[in-house]
């Protein structure tokens, strides 16, 4: 029971239009000033809920979450026929937390029509990969996220035996998170169900420690619930969600992590990434690795892999973390999207991927 209301100081409704809409004009003269642009699109968007959850066993709660920030889509092409995509997007709680420096965008454009002008294509094969925080973010989500969401394992006595709680799948500096707790668009104290958010280690030291549950699949499973059943909408039925899902850091700063690789590729950026057993990834922007620093832009068109081999061959992480806030899109299972989520993580070297 009570009230857990934290954002009712800085709502972002009492944010004046003209300002949101300032906001937004204060990065146009960069955009078009990028030659080579040839379209593009932004938005900003700002949503406070305030829930109310009373249940037959007494629960009585009051709460709300926020999250506002812009996005910027765009195309790019050149006089030889190139062409390249991507986005440029930030996400917070809270309106005054938003950045509008325009420099940090104009410099980001520059570096894509560079990269559009030099990237060179891949040359196939099985590579050392180094991540991004936010590439390792989506990896984590896509696939190991996903597999632990509870109510994919009810009635698949294979998939329960796979993902057996204890079973080692990775070195023992690695660790993955989901936790509601975490300031952010993922931020859920309660979910949909008033569950509080708890912070679930799904690898804990390289070992399958927990997954996400709701009440139903917790009860079925025997096992504690988490704090992850949650929908799009009150019309929705609650279903078993992540909400901020990331790879804890190491002790290797980031140089001395890339100092270890010879020749690989580094990912740097992705449009999208999906997968279960298997996963991809399919980069934006990636850069070859020359002993140990990054350099020339490649352009690499996936980034495939087994999930149980991939954790098993990542042979390091930095030791800084980053938390990634996206406001467009969301993540989609069982007709519900897009469900705000969180996600994000240091470094990572992976052993071996499949680069195409």
């Amino acid at each position: 029971k009570g009230e857990f209301l934290k954002f009712s100081d800085r709502p972002v409704s009492e944010t004046a239009l003209e300002e949101k809409d300032s906001l937004l004009k204060s990065f146009f003269p960069v955009i078009n000033e990028t030659g080579p642009i040839t379209a593009w699109k932004m938005i900003y968007k700002d949503l406070r809920k305030v829930k109310e959850f009373y249940s037959s066993k007494g629960s009585e709660l009051i709460f709300d979450s926020q999250h506002c920030g812009y996005a910027l889509s765009f195309q790019m092409s050149d006089k030889k026929e190139r062409f390249f995509q991507d986005s440029f997007q930030c996400g917070e709680n809270y309106f005054s937390d938003i950045p509008g420096e325009t420099e940090t965008l104009r410099r980001f454009l520059d570096h894509c029509v560079n990269f559009m002008n030099t990237a060179e294509p891949v040359q196939p094969g099985k590579y050392p990969v180094v991540l991004s925080p936010k590439v390792a973010g989506v990896f984590a989500h896509e696939s190991l996220g996903h597999k632990s969401e509870a109510d994919f394992m009810l009635g698949d006595e294979q998939m329960k035996k796979d993902w057996e709680i204890g079973k080692q799948i990775g070195e023992d500096f690695l660790s993955i998170v989901d936790d509601g707790n975490e300031l952010g668009i993922g931020f859920t104290p309660f979910d949909d169900e008033g569950t509080a958010a708890s912070k679930t280690y799904l690898i804990k030291n390289g070992k399958l420690s927990g997954r996400l549950h709701s009440t139903a699949t917790a009860a079925e499973m025997e096992e504690h619930v988490t704090g992850n059943a949650r929908a799009v909408e009150f019309e929705f039925e609650p279903v078993v969600r992540m909400t901020t899902t990331y790879i804890e850091p190491g002790d290797i700063s980031k140089k001395e992590l890339l100092s270890s690789v010879s020749r690989g590729i580094y990912i740097d950026s992705i449009r999208h990434g999906s997968g279960m057993s298997t996963f991809t990834l399919a980069p934006t922007r990636a850069f070859r690795i020359e002993n140990g620093e990054i350099g020339n832009p490649v352009s690499v068109s996936v980034v495939t892999g087994n999930v149980f081999r991939t954790l098993q061959e990542i042979e390091g992480v930095s030791d800084e973390l980053e938390l990634f806030s996206f406001v467009g899109g969301g993540c989609g299972k069982m007709e519900q999207f897009p469900l705000p989520v969180g996600f994000g993580g240091p470094y990572v070297k992976v052993k071996s991927m499949d680069v195409q």
